[in-house]
């Protein structure tokens, strides 16, 4: 099924370096944070992982597809980004520190709510902040910024 989606985010790694920097931007205005490591739960073919280790970040991607693992590795041209097979729904196994934790796109939302719940309180022990947006966020344009502890109010999707 994978290979069904890596035409589609072929074209949507430009995106991404637009899509890194908008959130490095906003993290060092609104909340004085440079990130040095990054996590992006969910990375898909890697298009957020390698625009953040371009831009200096430790980055490392987890995604349970090995054929978009596969995608990614190929494209890994930094010492800065790494890619592990790992299921979001197994997170506490995840060890290491990060400054910025990410799951972009429709990632949450695969599973139950009880599963988006436990992905997005390991998401929030970040130190450095939480955006939670939801699809319908983007088509509105309706972005919550909250700190670490945020949670996904009780009007978010389920």
């Amino acid at each position: 099924m994978a290979d069904l989606y890596v035409p589609f985010f072929e074209e949507r790694f430009d995106a991404a370096e637009e899509q890194a920097d908008r959130l490095l931007d906003l993290l060092a205005t609104e909340f004085d944070a440079d990130p040095e490591t990054a996590l992006d739960v969910a990375c898909g073919a890697g298009r957020h992982v390698l625009a953040f280790a371009d831009r200096g970040l430790d980055a490392e991607g987890l995604d349970f597809s090995e054929r978009f693992l596969d995608e990614a590795r190929e494209r890994e041209l930094s010492d800065n980004a790494a890619f592990r097979h790992h299921d979001m729904r197994e997170l506490d196994e995840v060890t290491g520190s990060y400054d910025l934790v990410t799951s972009f796109w429709n990632s949450l939302g695969y599973y139950d709510r009880a599963t988006d719940e436990r992905v997005f309180e390991f998401v929030a022990g970040a130190e450095t902040a939480v955006i939670y947006m939801t699809v319908e966020d983007l088509l509105t344009d309706d972005v919550r910024v909250a700190g670490a502890r945020a949670r996904p109010t009780a009007s978010s999707p389920s």
